[in-house]
């Protein structure tokens, strides 16, 4: 196997820089060696399929760096879906308001997703605001609190209260 780092020089003065088995790509010149044709139309599309070669290699690193960029990306967004989902189960949704409460969720938080420590393959999900990171189930609570997220829970016990007291008036002589 000839040298990887030997460059074939158009002419050389002696051939000692010249690994032994490729001699034969010399042919002697007055005062020196000339690499032959042949060797140099070889060499010339060795160099130039080695750097098709190495630029397809290049492409096909950032295809996979994008690829691997976006499976991560949707790791992380499946991650944050359960961990809402999760969360808005703790909370006492229904099963039926919770896509449309993820969807809002999702749009409207931004997450951060990391390793845990542990090591064991499991993630952290986090939601980052204006006072920091805190956890979903923080995030979903406060989310709840508000009107738009009232909205998505079931109604109370004392949602139709009103209306029997108002039922029970009316039934009085």
């Amino acid at each position: 196997m000839p040298d990887d780092d030997f460059d074939f020089a158009a002419t050389l003065a002696t051939l000692d820089g010249v690994p032994a088995d490729l001699h034969d790509c010399y042919r002697p010149d007055a005062g020196g060696f000339v690499l032959t044709r042949a060797a140099a139309r070889a060499y010339g599309a060795h160099k130039a399929e080695v750097a098709a070669l190495e630029a397809a290699h290049a492409a096909a690193m950032v295809e996979a760096t994008r690829a691997a960029a976006r499976q991560n990306e949707q790791l992380h967004d499946l991650l944050a879906r359960s961990a809402l989902g999760n969360a808005l189960d703790a909370a006492g949704m229904s099963a039926r308001m919770q896509p449309g409460a993820v969807a809002v969720l999702i749009k409207d938080l931004a997450f951060e997703v990391e390793p845990a420590d542990d090591r064991n393959g499991e993630h952290v999900v986090l939601v980052r605001d204006g006072f920091g990171l805190r956890s979903v189930s923080a995030a979903v609570q406060q989310w709840l609190a508000t009107d738009e997220g009232t909205a998505y829970m079931p109604a109370t016990k004392a949602a139709g209260e009103f209306a029997r007291m108002i039922a029970d008036l009316k039934k009085q002589p």
